[in-house]
């Protein structure tokens, strides 16, 4: 009983650390709520964490419950790999099922690695592993030709070795478009059910004589912190290439004695290319010290 107590003890600790870092520029944890933004979803990856206004694929539904898709439907995969060897995988599918309503499902799971066990002298007993899942159901609903608004359940599993801790929130979100569709603005809120809310507010406007737009994101939760906010450039130069490109203001906190590292913390950059149907994705954004998050992914649309 003791080994195992010892066991579990020593998993929360790893797994305090490993949350603590790989949610450093997208993501908090308060509690035993992990909050989740889109770390797994590559062309968000190398806007930085922007893009929220943006209606790119399925998985825009993680930060924008109001976000909606072009067409009958579509599906999206993604495959994240940060430092420490932590590997996010993402999955997301969405629907028009009426002429105004979308709905979208998505699972996400992070897995933290596999660690030694050890008894309470520190002898190695085994292995164990460590991971975290999201389920997540969405439906959106065009108000109007400029007005969206969008509610999903997220249902989160924490697994440490044969131990798990689930918990649910809801997601809700609004998304505003200018009459020339040159100019988004989405709002959201999830209502955890322990500790302070998280608001995120997103602007994302089409450049003039630029096939680019401006994208700016904020999360908010307790006092105001301008590290939170992102900005990115999303480019099509041409109609089967995008471009990427972000900034992540919280970049001091991953501050070290290595310029070179220092100086391209917080930075992203990707790519995305169309053959056919499919859209590939690549990109990369920088941690600084710790090293690099490398993410790819697929879109199919009919």
């Amino acid at each position: 009983m003791l080994m195992k107590q010892a066991k579990i003890l020593s998993a929360c600790r790893l797994i305090m650390i490993i949350l603590a870092f790989s949610g450093l520029f997208h993501s908090a944890v308060q509690g035993q709520n992990a909050r989740f933004e889109n770390r797994a979803v590559t062309w968000q990856n190398g806007l930085a964490g922007a893009g929220s206004a943006l209606s790119e694929g399925p998985s825009s539904i993680w930060t924008d419950p109001a976000a909606s898709i072009p067409g009958p439907w579509r599906f999206e995969s993604h495959i994240t790999v940060l430092p420490a060897s932590i590997s996010i995988a993402q999955v997301s599918a969405s629907a028009r099922i009426r002429s105004k309503v979308t709905a979208a499902i998505s699972v996400n799971h992070e897995m933290f690695g596999t660690f030694d066990a050890r008894d309470e002298q520190g002898a190695l007993t085994g292995s164990f592993s460590a991971g975290h899942t999201q389920y997540l159901a969405n439906a959106s609903v065009h108000l109007s030709g400029r007005l969206s608004a969008g509610y999903s359940v997220i249902l989160s599993r924490l697994s440490i070795d044969d131990r798990s801790y689930s918990d649910s929130y809801g997601h809700y979100g609004l998304q505003l478009r200018s009459l020339d569709g040159k100019n988004r603005l989405s709002l959201s809120l999830a209502a955890y059910p322990e500790g302070p809310q998280s608001y995120q507010a997103g602007f994302s406007r089409q450049l003039a004589y630029l096939p680019a737009s401006l994208n700016i994101d904020h999360t908010h939760e307790g006092p105001f912190d301008i590290s939170r906010t992102r900005i990115g450039i999303y480019a099509s130069p041409d109609p089967l290439l995008d471009l990427y490109g972000g900034l992540s203001l919280q970049r001091q906190d991953v501050q070290t004695q290595s310029l070179g590292d220092d100086f391209l913390a917080g930075l992203a950059a990707g790519a995305a290319y169309r053959i056919g149907k499919w859209k590939m994705y690549l990109s990369f954004f920088h941690y600084g010290g710790p090293g690099i998050a490398s993410s790819t992914g697929l879109q199919y649309y009919p």
